[in-house]
């Protein structure tokens, strides 16, 4: 398994945003930047297999972990999307890159790629995501009312210290839950993902 290198940037409120910023292979090198915003409940890691492609195929990849995430800092505010978005924007600036990226983002990261491209739209070159109805949407709404007890992870996060007291020693079952739940495929999610 490739195992990325990870630099941390603070934001204007102090949040550390951790990345991995991974240079264009190939020929065919110069293409532009893609940043990848990962889903709940992943991390970065969860575009392990997709970086090298998108390298030899000339993107230089920047792979943050947002807000909350991973080896990023888990402050007690700044977690609206425009927020998360103004951190991928601080994050680009301090790496000095000017010109428009590409926003792909699945899931949570998809709510932030779209806030980053409506925020930012001359920084945007395009945006795409997936597993993401937008909220205030009608589609964001049918899905919660269609689909309230899948999505009870909305409200379980929102009581302060709670989820913390109920989950800390418990990860694994959580987090197996959701990866069993919604994987069409669950043996994609190996032990060691999960561990992981």
């Amino acid at each position: 398994m490739q195992v990325y290198v990870f630099y941390t940037v603070v934001t204007g409120d102090d949040a550390r945003i951790a990345y991995t910023d991974q240079p264009p292979l190939g020929s065919e090198s110069g293409r532009g930047v893609i940043v990848l915003l990962h889903g709940f409940p992943q991390t970065s890691y969860q575009f392990r297999h997709v970086i090298k492609p998108i390298q030899k195929a000339g993107y230089r990849v920047i792979v943050p972990n947002y807000r909350g995430a991973g080896k990023s800092s888990k402050p007690q505010s700044g977690f609206t999307k425009t927020t998360m978005a103004a951190d991928i924007l601080c994050l680009l600036d301090q790496l000095s890159i000017k010109e428009p990226v590409h926003m792909v983002g699945h899931d949570i990261g998809g709510m932030i790629a779209y806030a980053f491209a409506t925020r930012y739209p001359d920084r945007t070159a395009s945006t795409v995501w997936g597993e993401c109805p937008l909220p205030s949407t009608s589609a964001y709404e049918e899905n919660c009312k269609e689909h309230s007890v899948q999505q009870f992870h909305f409200h379980f996060h929102s009581v302060p210290d709670l989820p913390e007291a109920l989950v800390t020693g418990r990860e694994e079952t959580y987090l197996r839950h959701f990866f069993d739940k919604l994987s069409y495929n669950q043996s994609a999610i190996t032990q060691e993902d999960l561990a992981y």
